[in-house]
């Protein structure tokens, strides 16, 4: 049974295995020895007897992984001829880690700028894009792609808001407009397109919740408010902008005059360096401590600077991928496999409502009405939270022009 494991699935003598029972001959003495030892087993035991009234040890363990045993010994319990053993093994984990998706361009509305001149740029944008106009010939077909429609759509909607974009940078608008505008774009990808992630492992989201780590939090925040409140000041001395009024109100002050703003930016700034350094020393005083009181603790530590990430995949013909390009092309045929024959399988979507509908009563028939554009209207002006997978927010589509494909869209949400 031991070869035909190791041979059924392909295995080679560097993948890790322990065994152990009652193999009924010495472990230096028989065949079975002699098998493990060519598969790089060591023997692993209490030479001692291993039946109570025995002189003979016939229960042992063989391992290729020697260098993780950490115990073994023998337990006083009696419910056989044979004596129970013990193995502790240390046992070697792979770093975990998690995928975090990457952060989309924000295309909300510019500070400082109005909701109707916001409307304006975008309906200027919407009219001058060459996107829209391909957008709307090709929801003229009558061969209806909606991968290719979706696409299209997402473009229309980066190029409108880019446009929108560059007329606030070229416009006369409030100088905190258009550095509002440059800071965005140059962090972010474009929306609608398929989402990228990166890889980060599970022990950098660890960290010490305490109070310190909070109002640390808090301070920074107020630090950030304050700095873009003065440079607000600075830039329209003698106005009052929204997001001067805005700042004031979220950092409780009544004046904002130049000198009690840097006066407040300096002791923030002196308050948030003192909890920094206070958090390093306890930190640094936290670890010194485990390691001089957990033996495995500078050992554990050693581990986390070497991390081979190694990541392998076995498909049902027994092939193993060597590289992540392969891993993942075998995952994409095991799903693509899997749906195939689930399609197959699967009774069509009218067998499966009449079973669900049986025994039910059957209720009075009626006929659903697209929407109306109000009621769009209403239902994208009451749009709030955070984007989906696409990136778009229900703030920056608030101002746009989307009705206009009520009508063009309307095959799509009849024929789904």
């Amino acid at each position: 049974m031991f070869v035909d494991l190791f041979q059924g699935h392909g295995l080679t003598e560097v993948q890790p295995w322990v065994i152990s029972g009652d193999f009924n001959e010495k472990p230096h003495d028989g065949v079975l020895g002699k098998l493990f030892e060519a598969y790089a087993g060591h023997y692993v035991g209490v030479g001692n007897p291993t039946r109570w009234d025995g002189n003979s040890e016939v229960d042992w363990f063989s391992t290729n992984r020697l260098q993780r045993v950490l115990q073994v010994d023998s337990c006083d319990l009696h419910f056989s001829d044979h004596i129970p053993l013990r193995l502790k093994l240390q046992l070697q984990f792979e770093e975990t880690l998690q995928g975090t998706l990457q952060k989309f361009v924000d295309y909300s509305i510019p500070v400082d700028l109005s909701h109707n001149h916001w409307q304006v740029i975008l309906e200027n944008a919407w009219a001058s894009v060459n996107s829209v106009r391909n957008l709307f010939d090709l929801l003229q077909n009558e061969n209806i792609d909606v991968q290719k429609d979706w696409d299209e759509f997402q473009t229309c909607l980066n190029d409108v808001f880019r446009n929108a974009f560059e007329q606030v940078l070229n416009v006369n608008f409030p100088i905190t407009s258009k550095k509002d505008v440059l800071k965005r774009t140059k962090k972010g990808l474009p929306k609608g397109d398929i989402a990228s992630h990166k890889w980060v492992p599970w022990n950098r989201k660890r960290g010490y919740l305490d109070t310190g780590s909070i109002k640390l939090k808090q301070l920074r925040n107020r630090l950030a408010r304050l700095c873009v409140l003065r440079r607000s000041v600075r830039e329209n001395a003698g106005h009052e902008t929204r997001l001067r009024s805005t700042l004031k109100k979220k950092l409780g002050l009544a004046h904002c005059d130049m000198l009690s703003l840097c006066q407040e930016i300096s002791s923030v700034q002196t308050e948030i360096n003192g909890i920094v350094e206070h958090e390093r020393r306890d930190k640094l005083r936290h670890w010194k401590f485990r390691m001089k009181t957990d033996p495995k603790g500078i050992g554990n530590w050693l581990k986390t600077k070497h991390n081979p990430s190694t990541f392998h995949f076995k498909n049902d013909n027994g092939d193993v991928s060597d590289t992540l390009a392969s891993g993942a092309q075998m995952v994409y045929e095991f799903w693509n496999q899997f749906w195939t024959h689930q399609k197959q399988i699967s009774p069509s979507d009218d067998q499966i409502s009449d079973l669900i509908c049986q025994g039910l009563p059957s209720g009075p028939n009626f006929t659903q009405h697209p929407p109306k554009d109000v009621e769009i209207w209403y239902k994208m002006t009451q749009s709030r939270g955070s984007h989906g997978c696409d990136g778009w927010k229900g703030n920056e589509l608030i101002e746009t022009c989307l009705l206009v494909l009520h009508k063009p869209f309307m095959p799509l949400l009849r024929d789904g």
